[in-house]
This record gives C-alpha cells, sequence and structure tokens, in this order.
C-alpha cells in the first residue's frame, strides 16, 4: 500500500495550493479485499486498487505521482480540473515523466476504467 494523492504531493511540497481532504492509499487487489468495500461519504481514508502501484510501500515519489496524474489526464475524464492542477504544480516543481510506468498505468486503466467516459483530447 502506498500514499498517493494531494496528501503525499503535501508530503514532499509543503506550498503545495490545494488542502488535502483524505488520505489515499493505493492497494493491491489482495490487499483490498480486507479492506472496507467502498468510501463511506466523509471518511478521511481510500483505499484505491492499482495492481501497478498498489504493491508498493510508504510515500509516492513526486515523479511517481507525476506519472499517475498525467495517466489520468490523457485518457479518462476522471476529476479532470484537480488533476490537471495538480499536475501543473508538479511540471513547475521539475517532476518528469517515468515512461515505462505511465505506458503500464495506460494500459491498467484501458482495462480496468472500460465504463467512464474518456476524455476527447
Amino acid at each position: 500500500m502506498i500514499l498517493i494523492g494531494s496528501t503525499a504531493i503535501r508530503q514532499h511540497f509543503k506550498d503545495f495550493h490545494r488542502e488535502p481532504k483524505d488520505l489515499d492509499y493505493a492497494v493491491t487487489t489482495e490487499e483490498k479485499k480486507a479492506l472496507p468495500n467502498t468510501r463511506i461519504e466523509g471518511s478521511v481514508t481510500e483505499y484505491l486498487v492499482n495492481d501497478i502501484i498498489g504493491s508498493l510501500s510508504g510515500v509516492a515519489s513526486p515523479d511517481l505521482l507525476y506519472t499517475l496524474k498525467m495517466s489520468h489526464l490523457v485518457g479518462w475524464d476522471l476529476n479532470w480540473e484537480k488533476h490537471n492542477f495538480d499536475l501543473q504544480f508538479l511540471v513547475k516543481k521539475g517532476c518528469v515523466l517515468d515512461k515505462e510506468l505511465f505506458y503500464k498505468l495506460y494500459e491498467y486503466w484501458n482495462k480496468t476504467k472500460t465504463k467512464n467516459s474518456r476524455s476527447n483530447l
């Protein structure tokens, strides 16, 4: 399980402008089975299945966060404005795309997010 999202960004960059609202963890499918099935409204922790990065531990690196955000933006219209804001912040901080990870994530989203609308770029 690895900490991702705005809380992870804030741990690396104290000047991150958006206040984190919760803790987001990427977990494996197997880890998720032992955790709550759904996010409860108002909860402070969310467990998101991602078999590509869920087996990692600790806090996601800035480059991993940048790559994860980029993989969301190019394929799916999920919280686009928020991801774009975070991505622009990370670009200004000098984060770089891990191309190999990006393509693994993109392929993973193609398999798991088929019911969500895709961005029209």
